[in-house]
């Protein structure tokens, strides 16, 4: 996934480097999670915390072609939120500088990228639908 920001073309790859990044492991975690719970307030509790996905999700993502392993570009979650920023300004008034737009396209490039498998989270989530369902079993 390519964006140019500022006349820059920026790449977004959810590979090794994202997988290293501990506050994108724990936010996808989180989010799944809630996703997958029985709650029925999930998508307002997701839509409520979508600055702070988008923002991990935006970082992680540039990780691998421009943090440290990369151009060396972005050294940090603030240089990635500035950027962030300066994408949405840019694209104000179109759908590709709303959060939700932006954090679907990540979300599915994270998928296109095989993130999920690559940490694992799709063999846990197969292994929980492959396991039956325990039922409460209440004593008599």
């Amino acid at each position: 996934m390519q964006l140019t920001i500022g006349g820059t073309k920026y790449t977004i790859v959810y590979s090794v480097a994202a997988t290293m990044s501990d506050d994108l492991l724990e936010t996808i975690t989180s989010m799944v999670t809630s996703v997958n719970s029985d709650d029925d307030d999930i998508n307002i509790k997701v839509a409520g915390k979508l600055p702070s996905l988008t923002k991990t999700l935006f970082y992680g993502g540039l990780l691998q072609m421009h943090g440290e392993y990369g151009d060396n570009t972005v050294r940090s979650k603030k240089d990635a939120e500035a950027l962030l920023f300066r994408y949405m300004t840019e694209n104000e008034g179109k759908r590709e500088g709303t959060l939700a737009y932006l954090f679907r396209e990540l979300y599915k490039q994270m998928g296109d990228d095989n993130f999920f498998s690559r940490i694992g989270l799709t063999e846990i989530e197969d292994q929980e639908k492959k396991s039956p369902k325990k039922k409460d079993g209440g004593a008599s």
